[in-house]
């Protein structure tokens, strides 16, 4: 029904909110392992959430995978071309030059 669908779509609402701010928790604790699963279960609910695109960059930066934070980032600013730190997030990707090409060409 109409009303189940719509309910199940709030609780991945309410699920993907919930993994991020546990990612931003465990980022802030410095354990940025942890903070990448989060925001890694967040965009399993939502591949378009952008902002866990951009946590999942700033997670893998700090694990020092930086083509892999680069991919993040990348995918931050398909989804938000016009954020407010788009330019910012810009210049971080061109100082890397261009991003790794995905696996099997995907």
């Amino acid at each position: 029904s109409i009303v189940l669908q719509a309910a199940q779509g709030l609780e991945q609402l309410q699920t993907r909110r919930f993994d991020l701010a546990s990612g931003n928790r465990f980022y802030d604790q410095g354990r940025f392992d942890d903070a990448l699963g989060e925001f890694r279960a967040a965009l399993t609910i939502d591949p378009t959430f952008s902002v866990a695109h951009r946590a999942k960059g700033t997670a893998l930066a700090k694990l020092d995978r930086f083509d892999d934070a680069q991919v993040a980032y990348t995918e931050y600013l398909r989804l938000e071309p016009g954020a407010l730190d788009a330019t910012d997030v810009k210049a971080a990707v061109d100082r890397r030059g261009p991003p790794p090409a995905p696996p099997d060409g995907g």
